[in-house]
């Protein structure tokens, strides 16, 4: 039996990660993958391929993606260049997953994030 895919909610924190910059990434048609690490916080349940993510960034639904891949270690998740930390603490866990942007909202609406990285909505 196929398993529907899950609704999460990913908070990106501003300060630590320019959004912007990866939207006009985006934009421009450089890369539409996002490498996001897991990040410390234990969750007992993990996001899987084909799950929903939704994006909040700065109070605002930003964005919305879908897994690629099941979490690897790696350092790809530390190297991304719309990181605003150095080191990158909230990164600095080797598990990552690859996201799929599949929408930018240019009018994002109220959507408040959580203390937690991963949220499951």
């Amino acid at each position: 039996m196929k398993m529907s895919p899950m609704n999460w909610k990913l908070t990106w924190n501003p300060k630590k990660y320019d959004y912007n910059r990866r939207m006009e990434i985006f934009r421009s048609g450089d890369t539409n993958l996002i490498y996001q690490a897991k990040g410390n916080q234990r969750l007992k349940i993990l996001p899987k391929i084909g799950d929903n993510i939704y994006i909040s960034c700065d109070k605002k639904l930003i964005m919305s993606c879908v897994v690629m891949s099941d979490f690897k270690e790696g350092k790809d998740a530390q190297l991304d260049e719309c990181n605003l930390d150095d080191p990158r603490f909230h990164a600095s866990e080797p598990e990552y997953v690859i996201l799929k942007i599949v929408e930018i909202y240019d009018n994002p609406k109220h959507f408040i994030g959580f203390q937690g990285t991963w949220k499951q909505i």
